[in-house]
């Protein structure tokens, strides 16, 4: 189902939410050693090229560990051998979460069981201008986890409450909705008129 968002759903988007980006949680001194530095201004996140040579060569700093969540950078990115470089010969830790053992997870020192979308409910607007409900359908199996149920728990112990306060991943769906006057209970009986 396809719809607007109702008035007040927290946008996901870092197009229409600039603190999604979490740079207000930095300390000031952080801020401009990001590692493309607003040197490409329609990358919000990071450039991927510069982000691995920067693994590689420790410039602007070294990143020593690192998590990926649903990505396959061996096979998604441009420069796969400098990828590969960086994954195998200059992290100190990797982790990645996946659906499957892709070549990416093959190189991980841990790899963790993702849950796929019909494992979980979701409230999706990362588009701008829709919104779409996204209902669990079938049980996870063994010892699948969300990826957002893993970040949450990880933001705990690292003592990052202020970055991510919500108890758990379903209390983060009831925040997303929160302005809007809906519970995640509501929202899931929506019908747009």
């Amino acid at each position: 189902m396809l719809w607007v968002p109702p008035e007040g759903v927290h946008q996901k988007s870092v197009f229409m939410n600039p603190d999604q980006e979490g740079a207000q949680f930095l300390a000031p001194e952080k801020r401009g050693r990001a590692v493309t530095c607003g040197r490409f201004p329609l990358e919000k996140a990071v450039h991927p090229p510069t982000f691995w040579k920067s693994v590689v060569t420790g410039d602007p700093y070294k990143v020593r560990g690192m998590w990926i969540a649903a990505c396959n950078p061996l096979l998604s990115q441009t420069h796969p051998l400098v990828t590969e470089k960086a994954l195998r010969d200059h992290l100190e830790f990797t982790v990645v979460s996946d659906f499957f053992m892709t070549p990416t997870a093959a190189l991980a020192d841990m790899v963790l069981p993702a849950a796929m979308w019909l494992e979980t409910d979701d409230v999706v607007n990362l588009h701008k201008i829709w919104c779409v409900l996204a209902r669990k359908a079938v049980a996870r199996v063994g010892e699948v986890r969300d990826n957002r149920e893993v970040i949450l728990e990880l933001a705990k112990r690292l003592g990052m409450d202020a970055a991510f306060p919500w108890k758990d991943y379903h209390d983060y769906l009831q925040w997303v909705l929160k302005e809007s006057g809906m519970t995640f209970d509501a929202f899931c009986c929506y019908v747009p008129v």
